[in-house]
This record gives C-alpha cells, structure tokens and sequence, in this order.
C-alpha cells in the first residue's frame, strides 16, 4: 500500500501551466488569411490587441507566455517554457497584409 501511495503521489496527469497572453496563438494565427481578413475578423478570432502602433494603428501585436513549473533544480520555481509574439500589419483599408509569428521556445520539457 506504502509503494503504491508514492507511485500516485510522484505521478502527475497534466503538467502545471501558468499562462499570459492570448492562448494557443499560434493555432489561432493559421485561421488568418493574408489579403482576406480585416480588423474585424481579427478580433472576433484573436481578441483586442495587446499593443497598437501609435501612428495609424496598422501594426498589431499579439503575445503569449507559457510558464511551467520547475524540475527539482528550480525547486518548484516557474520557468519559461514558451514564449510568442504575432505581429499583425494593416492596409490603410484594414486588410490584413503581413504576419509573422516569432516563437521563442526557452524550455523543452522531457517527455
């Protein structure tokens, strides 16, 4: 009974995530369509932005931030395990004509 009681307890089903941003950006970004979607389907699909540029408010910044907690080492501590940004560029029509997602992955937990 003793073994199977730390079987259970070192055993986790799901790891433990904390997130910031908008989540699973990147699945989110493929539903845009280049030269097809506008200002409007981007925020039904998206949400509002984070970050809007100052002048026209053509550019578009989306982030996410993955953290988990840490291994033995970290003592339980939060790493970084995923981090994205998605920038988003307008036409003066509100058509969406450029993104890019850059992903910084800082931690690849074992499987």
């Amino acid at each position: 009974m003793l073994i199977s009681l730390v079987i259970l307890v070192s055993c986790k089903l799901q790891e433990p995530l904390k997130t910031h941003g908008i989540i699973y950006l990147e699945n989110r970004s493929q539903k845009l369509v280049i030269n097809t979607t506008n200002k409007n389907d981007v925020v039904s699909i998206m949400g509002k932005p984070h970050i809007k540029e100052n002048k026209n408010e053509l550019t578009w910044i989306y982030i996410e931030r993955v953290l988990t907690k840490g291994r033995y080492h970290k003592l339980g501590k939060h790493v970084l395990k995923d981090s994205n940004v998605l920038v988003l560029e307008f036409n003066k029509f509100g058509i969406l004509e450029k993104k890019n997602l850059v992903g910084f992955a800082a931690f690849t937990c074992p499987e």
